[in-house]
């Protein structure tokens, strides 16, 4: 029977391997979208952050800097972090394995 339908089995074979492959990329296309998008967050909040300090720097207090510090971590960490395997938080939307959103 295998020498038969030799064709029409490897015909199977390089169809589920081809459709296996393609969605491992969409998959890992995916999570770089998402881990992208959790970057591009966290980097606009510090951006407005450090345009309201180079405005008006006598109302930049340490508790701005700490927040505009404390962006560029979570942009760092949502750049680096390994994603979760669990369900994202309420919060997060999107970017749940890979951090929270900062807060509007």
């Amino acid at each position: 029977m295998v020498r038969t339908n030799w064709k029409f089995i490897s015909l199977i074979v390089i169809v589920l391997v081809t459709g296996t492959i393609a969605l491992v990329e969409y998959r890992r296309i995916y999570v770089l979208s998402d881990r992208l998008g959790c970057v591009a967050s966290w980097l606009d909040r510090a951006k407005t952050l450090h345009t309201l300090q180079m405005k008006e720097s006598a109302n930049f207090t340490g508790d701005t800097m700490r927040n505009l510090m404390d962006s560029v971590d979570w942009a760092y960490d949502c750049a680096t972090k390994e994603p979760s395997l669990g369900h994202a938080p309420d919060a997060a939307r999107s970017f749940g394995q890979y951090g929270v959103l900062p807060k509007e």
